[in-house]
Protein backbone atom coordinates (compact mmCIF):
# COMPACT_ATOMS: atom_id res chain seq x y z
CA UNK A 1 0.00 0.00 0.00
CA UNK A 2 2.66 2.04 1.04
CA UNK A 3 4.89 1.93 -2.13
CA UNK A 4 1.36 2.94 -4.34
CA UNK A 5 -0.47 -0.53 -5.18
CA UNK A 6 -3.78 -1.05 -3.94
CA UNK A 7 -4.44 -3.40 -1.03
CA UNK A 8 -7.15 -1.36 0.79
CA UNK A 9 -9.52 -4.24 0.92
CA UNK A 10 -6.69 -6.36 2.94
CA UNK A 11 -8.34 -7.35 6.64
CA UNK A 12 -4.64 -5.98 7.56
CA UNK A 13 -4.75 -2.63 6.64
CA UNK A 14 -8.30 -1.97 7.29
CA UNK A 15 -8.84 0.72 9.77
CA UNK A 16 -5.96 2.20 9.86
CA UNK A 17 -4.85 5.71 9.55
CA UNK A 18 -2.07 6.57 7.22
CA UNK A 19 0.21 7.81 9.60
CA UNK A 20 -0.04 4.20 11.36
CA UNK A 21 0.01 2.12 7.88
CA UNK A 22 3.23 4.10 6.81
CA UNK A 23 5.19 3.42 10.89
CA UNK A 24 3.96 0.09 10.37
CA UNK A 25 5.35 -0.54 7.20
CA UNK A 26 8.60 1.30 8.03
CA UNK A 27 8.61 -1.37 11.23
CA UNK A 28 8.08 -4.02 8.87
CA UNK A 29 10.85 -3.25 6.49
CA UNK A 30 13.33 -2.63 9.62
CA UNK A 31 12.09 -5.86 11.20
CA UNK A 32 12.62 -7.95 7.85
CA UNK A 33 16.38 -6.86 7.71
CA UNK A 34 16.96 -7.33 11.27
CA UNK A 35 15.48 -11.06 10.14
CA UNK A 36 18.11 -11.56 7.64
CA UNK A 37 20.93 -10.84 9.70
CA UNK A 38 19.59 -13.59 12.22
CA UNK A 39 18.93 -15.75 9.42
CA UNK A 40 23.37 -15.40 9.19
CA UNK A 41 22.86 -14.28 5.81
CA UNK A 42 25.31 -12.09 3.92
CA UNK A 43 25.34 -8.45 5.34
CA UNK A 44 22.55 -6.52 2.76
CA UNK A 45 24.90 -4.04 0.94
CA UNK A 46 21.83 -1.42 -0.81
CA UNK A 47 22.79 1.10 -3.15
CA UNK A 48 20.76 3.84 -3.88
CA UNK A 49 21.71 6.53 -7.43
CA UNK A 50 20.71 9.74 -8.20
CA UNK A 51 19.53 10.29 -5.16
CA UNK A 52 18.57 13.98 -5.66
CA UNK A 53 15.81 12.50 -7.91
CA UNK A 54 14.35 10.52 -5.34
CA UNK A 55 10.54 11.29 -4.55
CA UNK A 56 10.13 12.77 -0.50
CA UNK A 57 8.10 9.41 0.55
CA UNK A 58 11.56 7.34 -0.46
CA UNK A 59 13.50 9.86 1.44
CA UNK A 60 11.60 9.28 4.38
CA UNK A 61 12.05 5.92 4.31
CA UNK A 62 15.70 6.33 4.01
CA UNK A 63 15.59 8.43 6.75
CA UNK A 64 14.07 5.70 9.04
CA UNK A 65 16.85 3.68 8.04
CA UNK A 66 19.41 6.58 9.25
CA UNK A 67 17.41 7.01 12.41
CA UNK A 68 17.84 3.32 13.49
CA UNK A 69 21.02 2.93 12.13
CA UNK A 70 22.40 1.60 15.12
CA UNK A 71 19.92 -1.95 15.16
CA UNK A 72 19.89 -2.43 11.18
CA UNK A 73 22.03 -4.79 9.72
CA UNK A 74 23.06 -3.12 6.72
CA UNK A 75 25.44 -1.16 4.74
CA UNK A 76 23.80 1.90 2.88
CA UNK A 77 25.57 3.79 -0.03
CA UNK A 78 23.63 6.83 -1.54
CA UNK A 79 25.19 8.99 -4.22
CA UNK A 80 23.47 12.34 -5.24
CA UNK A 81 24.26 16.07 -6.01
CA UNK A 82 24.57 18.19 -3.76
CA UNK A 83 21.13 19.83 -4.79
CA UNK A 84 19.72 17.18 -2.21
CA UNK A 85 20.97 19.04 0.92
CA UNK A 86 18.55 21.40 0.30
CA UNK A 87 15.90 19.25 1.32
CA UNK A 88 17.78 17.15 3.60
CA UNK A 89 20.20 19.48 5.18
CA UNK A 90 21.17 17.25 8.22
CA UNK A 91 22.70 14.31 5.76
CA UNK A 92 25.37 16.37 4.76
CA UNK A 93 27.27 15.23 8.23
CA UNK A 94 31.35 15.03 8.01
CA UNK A 95 31.10 11.26 9.47
CA UNK A 96 28.62 10.15 6.77
CA UNK A 97 29.65 12.21 3.69
CA UNK A 98 32.13 11.55 0.83
CA UNK A 99 32.40 14.60 -1.50
CA UNK A 100 33.20 13.64 -5.07
CA UNK A 101 36.59 15.79 -6.69
CA UNK A 102 37.00 15.98 -10.42
CA UNK A 103 39.33 12.95 -11.68
CA UNK A 104 42.85 13.61 -11.04
CA UNK A 105 45.11 13.53 -13.69
CA UNK A 106 46.18 9.55 -12.92
CA UNK A 107 43.15 9.16 -11.77
CA UNK A 108 41.89 10.17 -15.21
CA UNK A 109 44.35 8.37 -17.15
CA UNK A 110 43.47 5.16 -15.90
CA UNK A 111 40.01 5.49 -16.65
CA UNK A 112 41.39 6.63 -20.38
CA UNK A 113 43.01 3.18 -20.10
CA UNK A 114 40.12 1.25 -19.63
CA UNK A 115 37.73 2.95 -21.87
CA UNK A 116 40.25 2.07 -24.47
CA UNK A 117 40.96 -0.75 -23.52
CA UNK A 118 39.81 -2.68 -27.22
CA UNK A 119 42.68 -0.33 -28.85
CA UNK A 120 45.69 -2.50 -27.13
CA UNK A 121 48.32 -0.04 -26.32
CA UNK A 122 46.70 3.04 -26.48
CA UNK A 123 48.77 6.04 -27.76
CA UNK A 124 49.96 8.46 -24.80
CA UNK A 125 48.24 11.72 -27.31
CA UNK A 126 44.63 9.98 -27.53
CA UNK A 127 45.16 9.50 -23.41
CA UNK A 128 46.12 13.08 -23.21
CA UNK A 129 43.49 14.21 -25.13
CA UNK A 130 40.90 12.26 -23.14
CA UNK A 131 42.01 13.42 -19.88
CA UNK A 132 42.86 17.15 -20.93
CA UNK A 133 39.58 17.77 -22.22
CA UNK A 134 37.42 16.11 -19.43
CA UNK A 135 39.08 18.15 -16.81
CA UNK A 136 38.17 15.61 -14.22
CA UNK A 137 34.96 14.84 -15.60
CA UNK A 138 34.45 10.99 -16.35
CA UNK A 139 30.78 11.05 -18.49
CA UNK A 140 32.51 13.76 -20.53
CA UNK A 141 35.48 11.62 -20.45
CA UNK A 142 32.80 8.35 -21.64
CA UNK A 143 30.88 10.27 -24.40
CA UNK A 144 34.14 11.68 -26.02
CA UNK A 145 35.33 8.48 -26.50
CA UNK A 146 31.67 7.90 -28.31
CA UNK A 147 31.84 10.81 -30.54
CA UNK A 148 35.87 9.60 -31.67
CA UNK A 149 34.00 6.68 -33.03
CA UNK A 150 31.11 8.43 -34.45
CA UNK A 151 33.56 10.35 -36.07
CA UNK A 152 35.34 7.23 -37.51
CA UNK A 153 38.75 8.84 -35.80
CA UNK A 154 38.39 4.93 -33.89
CA UNK A 155 37.45 2.21 -35.61
CA UNK A 156 35.10 -0.16 -33.51
CA UNK A 157 33.30 -2.60 -36.22
CA UNK A 158 35.92 -5.18 -34.55
CA UNK A 159 37.19 -6.77 -31.81
CA UNK A 160 40.05 -5.13 -32.21
CA UNK A 161 40.06 -1.45 -32.46
CA UNK A 162 42.21 0.90 -34.32
CA UNK A 163 42.73 4.55 -34.26
CA UNK A 164 42.40 5.61 -38.19
CA UNK A 165 43.33 9.25 -37.70
CA UNK A 166 47.34 10.58 -37.79
CA UNK A 167 48.15 10.95 -34.42
CA UNK A 168 49.68 14.56 -35.05
CA UNK A 169 46.23 15.24 -35.87
CA UNK A 170 44.59 14.79 -32.95
CA UNK A 171 44.97 17.81 -31.17
CA UNK A 172 43.13 19.68 -34.63
CA UNK A 173 39.90 17.78 -34.29
CA UNK A 174 37.26 20.58 -33.89
CA UNK A 175 35.55 18.96 -30.35
CA UNK A 176 32.55 20.97 -28.21
CA UNK A 177 34.17 22.07 -24.81
CA UNK A 178 31.29 21.36 -23.08
CA UNK A 179 29.31 18.66 -21.67
CA UNK A 180 25.83 19.99 -23.01
CA UNK A 181 28.09 20.51 -26.37
CA UNK A 182 29.07 17.21 -27.28
CA UNK A 183 26.26 15.37 -26.24
CA UNK A 184 24.06 17.73 -28.55
CA UNK A 185 26.90 17.21 -31.24
CA UNK A 186 26.53 13.45 -31.34
CA UNK A 187 22.92 14.25 -31.42
CA UNK A 188 22.74 16.27 -34.42
CA UNK A 189 25.20 13.40 -36.18
CA UNK A 190 22.18 10.78 -35.73
CA UNK A 191 19.76 10.37 -39.04
CA UNK A 192 16.82 11.05 -37.29
CA UNK A 193 15.22 13.32 -34.96
CA UNK A 194 13.34 10.77 -33.32
CA UNK A 195 15.72 10.80 -29.99
CA UNK A 196 13.78 14.30 -29.15
CA UNK A 197 10.12 12.55 -29.62
CA UNK A 198 11.20 9.61 -26.80
CA UNK A 199 12.66 12.50 -25.11
CA UNK A 200 9.40 14.07 -24.53
CA UNK A 201 7.89 10.98 -23.32
CA UNK A 202 10.76 11.12 -19.96
CA UNK A 203 14.02 9.53 -19.45
CA UNK A 204 11.97 6.35 -19.10
CA UNK A 205 9.44 5.89 -21.96
CA UNK A 206 7.79 2.57 -23.89
CA UNK A 207 7.72 1.74 -27.20
CA UNK A 208 3.69 2.07 -27.75
CA UNK A 209 4.20 4.84 -26.27
CA UNK A 210 6.83 6.74 -29.00
CA UNK A 211 4.40 4.91 -31.71
CA UNK A 212 1.83 7.38 -30.40
CA UNK A 213 3.28 10.21 -30.97
CA UNK A 214 4.59 9.19 -34.47
CA UNK A 215 3.89 5.66 -36.29
CA UNK A 216 7.84 5.88 -37.64
CA UNK A 217 9.26 6.86 -34.57
CA UNK A 218 10.14 3.44 -33.47
CA UNK A 219 12.02 2.57 -36.09
CA UNK A 220 15.18 4.92 -34.44
CA UNK A 221 15.65 3.27 -31.94
CA UNK A 222 17.72 0.72 -33.03
CA UNK A 223 20.21 3.63 -34.36
CA UNK A 224 20.06 5.30 -30.48
CA UNK A 225 20.72 2.38 -28.67
CA UNK A 226 24.25 1.64 -31.36
CA UNK A 227 24.81 4.94 -30.13
CA UNK A 228 24.58 4.32 -26.48
CA UNK A 229 21.80 7.10 -26.36
CA UNK A 230 19.51 4.87 -24.63
CA UNK A 231 19.19 0.83 -23.71
CA UNK A 232 16.41 -1.64 -22.98
CA UNK A 233 14.96 -2.34 -19.76
CA UNK A 234 14.53 -6.05 -18.61
CA UNK A 235 10.91 -5.80 -17.56
CA UNK A 236 8.44 -3.21 -18.53
CA UNK A 237 5.67 -1.35 -16.22
CA UNK A 238 2.90 -2.07 -19.03
CA UNK A 239 2.39 -5.60 -20.53
CA UNK A 240 3.07 -6.00 -24.32
CA UNK A 241 5.20 -2.88 -24.95
CA UNK A 242 9.11 -3.02 -24.59
CA UNK A 243 10.65 -0.11 -21.84
CA UNK A 244 13.77 1.73 -22.24
CA UNK A 245 15.72 4.38 -20.61
CA UNK A 246 18.34 7.15 -21.58
CA UNK A 247 21.73 6.51 -21.05
CA UNK A 248 21.76 9.57 -18.37
CA UNK A 249 19.46 12.24 -17.03
CA UNK A 250 21.60 14.90 -18.17
CA UNK A 251 21.09 13.02 -21.96
CA UNK A 252 17.18 12.93 -21.74
CA UNK A 253 17.42 16.78 -20.65
CA UNK A 254 19.60 17.74 -23.83
CA UNK A 255 17.53 15.44 -26.17
CA UNK A 256 14.15 16.89 -24.78
CA UNK A 257 15.81 20.54 -25.72
CA UNK A 258 16.25 19.32 -29.34
CA UNK A 259 12.37 19.95 -29.86
CA UNK A 260 10.10 22.85 -30.69
CA UNK A 261 7.99 24.24 -28.51
CA UNK A 262 5.19 23.35 -30.78
CA UNK A 263 6.28 19.44 -31.37
CA UNK A 264 6.88 19.52 -27.12
CA UNK A 265 3.59 20.55 -26.48
CA UNK A 266 2.04 17.79 -29.11
CA UNK A 267 4.58 15.15 -27.75
CA UNK A 268 3.04 15.93 -23.97
CA UNK A 269 -0.19 15.77 -24.96
CA UNK A 270 -0.57 12.39 -27.07
CA UNK A 271 2.09 10.89 -23.77
CA UNK A 272 -0.69 12.04 -21.51
CA UNK A 273 -3.54 10.77 -23.04
CA UNK A 274 -1.34 7.44 -23.98
CA UNK A 275 -0.77 7.24 -20.00
CA UNK A 276 -4.54 8.10 -19.17
CA UNK A 277 -5.63 4.90 -21.37
CA UNK A 278 -3.19 2.61 -20.31
CA UNK A 279 -3.07 3.18 -16.35
CA UNK A 280 -7.23 2.13 -16.00
CA UNK A 281 -7.24 0.82 -13.33
CA UNK A 282 -3.66 1.12 -12.06
CA UNK A 283 -4.32 3.11 -9.35
CA UNK A 284 -2.34 6.13 -8.65
CA UNK A 285 0.98 5.02 -9.94
CA UNK A 286 1.71 7.25 -12.86
CA UNK A 287 -1.33 9.79 -11.99
CA UNK A 288 1.75 12.70 -11.30
CA UNK A 289 3.51 11.63 -14.38
CA UNK A 290 0.14 12.43 -16.60
CA UNK A 291 -0.67 15.48 -15.02
CA UNK A 292 3.10 16.65 -15.75
CA UNK A 293 2.32 15.32 -19.52
CA UNK A 294 -1.35 17.48 -19.22
CA UNK A 295 -0.38 20.57 -17.67
CA UNK A 296 2.60 20.81 -20.78
CA UNK A 297 0.22 20.06 -23.26
CA UNK A 298 -1.83 22.71 -22.29
CA UNK A 299 -4.56 20.31 -21.25
CA UNK A 300 -5.49 21.62 -18.23
CA UNK A 301 -9.04 20.04 -17.08
CA UNK A 302 -6.83 16.70 -17.16
CA UNK A 303 -3.92 18.03 -15.71
CA UNK A 304 -6.15 19.10 -12.40
CA UNK A 305 -7.82 15.91 -12.12
CA UNK A 306 -4.51 13.82 -12.30
CA UNK A 307 -2.71 16.15 -9.58
CA UNK A 308 -5.87 15.91 -7.21
CA UNK A 309 -5.79 12.67 -7.30
CA UNK A 310 -2.54 12.22 -6.92
CA UNK A 311 -2.80 14.42 -4.07
CA UNK A 312 -5.03 12.42 -2.36
CA UNK A 313 -3.51 8.91 -2.78
CA UNK A 314 0.16 10.49 -1.41
CA UNK A 315 -2.50 11.63 1.58
CA UNK A 316 -3.71 8.23 2.05
CA UNK A 317 0.36 7.47 2.51
CA UNK A 318 1.08 9.79 5.04
CA UNK A 319 3.43 11.71 2.16
CA UNK A 320 1.90 15.03 3.03
CA UNK A 321 4.42 16.90 1.68
CA UNK A 322 4.17 15.71 -1.79
CA UNK A 323 0.61 15.72 -1.42
CA UNK A 324 0.08 19.14 -0.48
CA UNK A 325 2.42 19.88 -3.64
CA UNK A 326 0.09 18.16 -5.59
CA UNK A 327 -2.91 20.21 -4.59
CA UNK A 328 -1.03 23.63 -5.19
CA UNK A 329 -0.33 22.66 -8.55
CA UNK A 330 -4.16 21.71 -9.15
CA UNK A 331 -5.11 24.96 -7.41
CA UNK A 332 -2.70 27.18 -9.72
CA UNK A 333 -4.07 25.46 -12.63
CA UNK A 334 -7.70 26.01 -11.96
CA UNK A 335 -7.57 29.52 -10.55
CA UNK A 336 -10.27 31.46 -11.02
CA UNK A 337 -12.66 29.00 -13.10
CA UNK A 338 -14.28 27.01 -9.78
CA UNK A 339 -14.26 28.66 -6.59
CA UNK A 340 -16.04 25.44 -4.92
CA UNK A 341 -13.05 23.24 -6.02
CA UNK A 342 -10.29 25.75 -4.80
CA UNK A 343 -12.11 25.74 -1.83
CA UNK A 344 -12.53 21.89 -1.64
CA UNK A 345 -8.37 22.19 -2.87
CA UNK A 346 -7.46 25.33 -0.37
CA UNK A 347 -9.15 23.07 2.33
CA UNK A 348 -6.95 19.85 1.58
CA UNK A 349 -3.42 21.76 1.33
CA UNK A 350 -3.97 23.00 5.16
CA UNK A 351 -5.33 19.87 6.19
Amino acid sequence: QLSGLDFGDSPELRGLDPRSLRDQAFAAVRAGLQALAAAGRALPVLLVEDLHWADDGSLDLLQDWLAHAAELPLVLLMTARPTLLARRPDWGTPETTVTLQPLAATQGSELAQALLQHLGEVPQQLSALLVGRAEGNPYYMEELVRRLIDDGVIDATASQWTVQLQLHRLDTLRLPTTLVGLLQARLDALPADDAGLAGGIGHVFWDDALQALDAQAPQALPALQRAAFVKARDTSDFEGTAEHQFDHHLLHQVTYDTLLKAERKLGHGAAARWLQARTQGRGAEFLAITGEHAERAGETALAIDCFEQAGQDAQTRFANAIAQSYFRRALALLGEADPGRSFDLLSKVAT
